[in-house]
């Protein structure tokens, strides 16, 4: 048996788990992004003294701003 068949194989395995990885991490990082900055602004707005209901809602609405920008 040659060895450029299993070469071959073994570069297509980790180029493919490459790419997995490399979309996965892409997909996980637009999720955690906007979910960290609204976790963020709503501790920040109820740091400053407002209710948790209020500091979301304006979370939702700086959110939103940022995503729109």
């Amino acid at each position: 048996m040659s060895l450029e068949p299993i070469l071959l194989k073994v570069f297509k395995f980790v180029t493919f788990v490459f790419f997995t990885l490399a979309a996965l991490l892409y997909a996980g990082i637009l999720l955690l992004l906007p979910l960290d900055l609204m976790f963020q602004v709503t501790r920040l707005f109820s740091a400053l003294g407002l209710p948790t209901l209020m500091a979301a809602s304006i979370g939702v609405g700086v959110l939103a701003y940022v995503g729109l920008a």
